[in-house]
């Protein structure tokens, strides 16, 4: 786990007056537990079984911190990538056309 990792997202579940414990709280500082540098990589039922938890739960609590803007998910339920909230590169578009593909486009 990254140092940044785990003092973010235990002073953002602070922040946010999340209970100890809480799901979104416990599954922060999970995800936080699997951070070494950007996204982090992980199966979903993975996460679920560190957790106790079943995959509904793990979605819907996921889902909440997605829509908080705590974390960036996709691909929840298979190989997800998580991004923290610290990691966001605001910057930055994302495109998944190849630059060939954009000729004429613009």
């Amino acid at each position: 786990m990254s140092a940044a990792a785990e003092n973010w997202a235990d002073r953002r579940a602070d922040e946010m007056a999340m209970a100890i414990p809480s799901a979104r709280r416990t599954a922060l500082m999970a995800l936080a537990g699997h951070h070494d540098s950007g996204p982090v990589v992980i199966p979903t039922q993975l996460l679920a079984e560190e957790l106790g938890w079943d995959i509904f739960s793990l979605w819907r609590v996921l889902f909440a911190l997605h829509f908080q803007d705590v974390i960036r998910a996709s691909n929840i339920g298979g190989l997800m990538s998580v991004t923290f909230a610290f990691d966001f590169d605001e910057t930055s578009a994302t495109c998944d056309a190849l630059p060939q593909d954009m000729e004429g486009l613009a």
